[in-house]
């Protein structure tokens, strides 16, 4: 008899000492496990949770997260009507950190809290499982409310950049056009003809044909450019194979969220394009759109004084 009262003392002891080092432990053990989702998948989407319920949520991750909702257009991640991203501040790492995920893709994925707790957990003691699904459930009543920040579309592609939920394919898409505008010098147009294969990245399809064929905005993009991107450098004779499969793979992915354009019948993904100067050459290309690029390369003509067409 004595000897279970002392390993009931014992044990009622470790609990308490390991509330101590985990305060998140201490919180979510008063509550039901996941209460907050279990809420969240039976509440019916036209009714808002009672503000003691809001209040719980918030109890729950208060010490860890301050949260927000932001909105706004992204035409560069397949959001051309708008999205909604929920953003969470992390209160007790020693450095500034933040997490982002997509609302939808929380309402529907289950998987959404455990790929939250994996990113956090090593700079956090709120990555727990009830804490986290309480931040969802409650950011999600904020969206219901229309308590939400409206964001410029150059500032939300940076948050989408690294946010849970976000195809992959279209974050390297970006990191293309990053790279592209950052060096606008080196594309060449169509309509100036003054393409050279020793410096150009690519080429602007610029001429009233071209944009009939292809739409505005348009560009050739040069396989090198890609591989220096995305598959280790153009040094590498196994990257400069014809048949690439990291490079097959991110194609793959643009060609599926219409980022790839392709206008022939062949196989191939990139585009035969002639007349790249006045010799007539020609290339291959893979062609994408891109109005940003299009801008700096305006502006980068500007400052040069050059002739930028008549586009």
């Amino acid at each position: 008899m004595t000897n279970n009262l002392e390993n009931q003392a014992n044990n009622l002891e470790n609990q308490a000492n390991e509330q101590e080092k985990h305060p998140s432990l201490a919180i979510a053990n008063k509550s039901p496990v996941s209460f907050a989702y279990k809420d969240l998948l039976k509440r019916p989407p036209h009714v808002l949770a009672s503000e003691a319920e809001l209040t719980s949520y918030k109890e729950m991750f208060d010490l860890f997260f301050d949260v927000e909702i932001v909105f706004g257009i992204s035409l560069n991640h397949n959001h051309p009507s708008g999205v909604f991203v929920g953003v969470l501040y992390v209160k007790d790492a020693p450095v500034e950190r933040s997490e982002a995920f997509l609302i939808h893709e929380a309402k529907k994925d289950p998987k959404m809290v455990n790929q939250l707790i994996d990113r956090l957990a090593p700079i956090t003691l709120g990555a727990h499982e009830d804490i986290i699904s309480c931040v969802l459930a409650y950011m999600i009543e904020l969206q219901k409310r229309r308590d939400y920040k409206v964001l410029d579309e150059e500032v939300l592609d940076e948050l989408l950049s690294s946010t849970l939920g976000t195809n992959s394919a279209l974050k390297r898409f970006q990191s293309l056009e990053q790279a592209m505008i950052a060096e606008p010098e080196y594309f060449a147009s169509m309509q100036l003809q003054n393409y050279d294969a020793d410096k150009h990245h690519g080429i602007l399809l610029d001429t009233l044909q071209l944009k009939k064929k292809y739409g505005d905005h348009a560009v050739g993009v040069h396989r090198e450019l890609l591989i220096n991107l995305f598959c280790g450098g153009e040094d590498d004779s196994v990257n400069r194979q014809a048949n690439n499969p990291t490079l097959n793979l991110i194609l793959d992915g643009w060609k599926k969220a219409n980022k790839l354009i392709k206008r022939t019948e062949e196989k191939r993904l990139n585009e035969k394009i002639t007349g790249l100067n006045e010799n007539n050459k020609f290339d291959r290309f893979y062609v994408v759109k891109s109005e940003k690029l299009y801008k700096a390369w305006d502006e980068y003509m500007k400052e040069e004084g050059l002739e930028n067409g008549n586009r």
